[in-house]
């Protein structure tokens, strides 16, 4: 790789564009004697260069095209700046066939890449090791399954974007049943969609057979008899608390943490 001062393009030794690494910039030195930089058809328009583009493009900026009115105010020419982007849009499509077309420049560029700036790894989550105490031995989760349940009991805050049938349920349940047997958490609760409420519960209890489920009836979450349910998820010894979305909805959010989250500045409707 070339030295962060070194002249990029030159040509009989006469450098004109150079990478300015105090500033983090590509200037012009001078005039470039490439025909091709100087194109107004296939790489630029009549009002954008190719080498202005290719410059905005190298500096991060989007090429834009100005006009001087009679009063000396200046002003964006919409017109002729969608046509210069445009082009920009070509230039560096064409720019990333052309980069990755030679396989020695491509591993090349790569490694260096790769050696510089990609220095962070996204963390790899194993659940080989879980044994799942008090699962039906009949099942036996797969290691995408055990994965998530080990990814869910390491962060706080986890999305399960499997394809359906791969067993989200089952991994749910698990991850409930062991952050609740490993003291990281004391009650859980489950919000599922209205239609599957049932078929979630017996899922969850089929795979663990001992597991102290509650689940509402049609007429708990009514007007009469939801406090009391709520009284009896608030005291029950649960290990996991099973409602529909419907359900959810119902239940009311303390006044101070409501007035804290509408007062908070991410709340605010713009």
């Amino acid at each position: 790789m070339l030295d962060a001062e070194e002249p990029r393009w030159s040509r009989s030794g006469k450098q004109f564009v150079n990478y300015v690494a105090r500033t983090a910039e590509w200037v012009l030195e001078m005039q470039p004697l490439i025909p091709a930089a100087r194109d107004f058809g296939d790489w630029g328009t009549h009002r954008a260069s190719a080498l202005s583009i290719v410059l905005d493009l190298l500096n991060g900026r989007l090429p834009k095209v100005v006009d001087e009115l009679d009063d000396g105010r200046r002003v964006v020419n919409q017109q002729e700046t969608l046509a210069a982007q445009e082009k920009a849009e070509t230039l560096q499509r064409r720019f990333a066939e052309w980069l990755w077309s030679d396989a020695d420049r491509a591993e090349r560029l790569a490694t260096y890449y790769n050696n510089t700036f990609n220095a962070v790894r996204p963390r790899a989550y194993d659940g080989s090791h879980l044994t799942l105490p008090g699962s039906n031995p009949a099942f036996n989760l797969r290691p995408h399954q055990k994965a998530a349940v080990w990814r869910i009991l390491q962060e706080r805050a986890v999305g399960l974007f499997h394809e359906v049938g791969a067993g989200k349920t089952t991994v749910m349940a698990a991850a409930a049943m062991e952050l609740r047997r490993l003291c990281l958490a004391s009650k859980i609760l489950i919000v599922v969609p209205n239609d599957i409420l049932q078929q979630f519960a017996e899922e969850f209890q089929h795979f663990y057979p001992l597991a102290r489920l509650l689940v509402p009836g049609k007429d708990d979450f009514t007007p009469a008899r939801r406090n009391e349910f709520m009284a009896r998820i608030a005291t029950g010894d649960w290990d996991a608390v099973i409602v529909a979305q419907s359900h959810f909805t119902l239940v009311p959010v303390d006044p101070e943490t409501e007035a804290e989250f509408s007062s908070s500045p991410a709340t605010v409707k713009r």
